[in-house]
């Protein structure tokens, strides 16, 4: 008897990847209830962290030498991106 995936099921690498990069059809973001929804970040956040050890390494091998300024540009527009987020958490903790 076939199940529905829930919201916990792994998702595969090019889904995630997609995901990161907003290329998802209509189809993969559309859930008949908000419990459904997969958390996109959660799962998309290993693979931007190794998409930024990769830029890392690929500057190393490029140089002999590589600057942390780059990946800590990526680290804090990842955190950023999650500022309104962790607002509205807040805002509903305080209510």
């Amino acid at each position: 008897m076939a199940t529905a995936a829930g919201p916990e099921e792994a998702l595969s690498l090019s889904l995630k990847l997609r995901s990161m990069f907003y290329i998802l059809t209509p189809n993969e973001t559309s859930f008949c209830a908000v419990q459904e929804v997969p958390d996109y970040v959660n799962k998309a956040t290993p693979l931007f962290l190794t998409l930024i050890l990769l830029e890392f390494v690929v500057k190393w091998g490029q140089k002999g030498h590589a600057s942390a300024q780059d990946s800590i540009a990526s680290l804090s527009a990842g955190v950023l991106s999650q500022l309104p987020d962790f607002q509205q958490k807040w805002n509903n903790k305080l209510d």
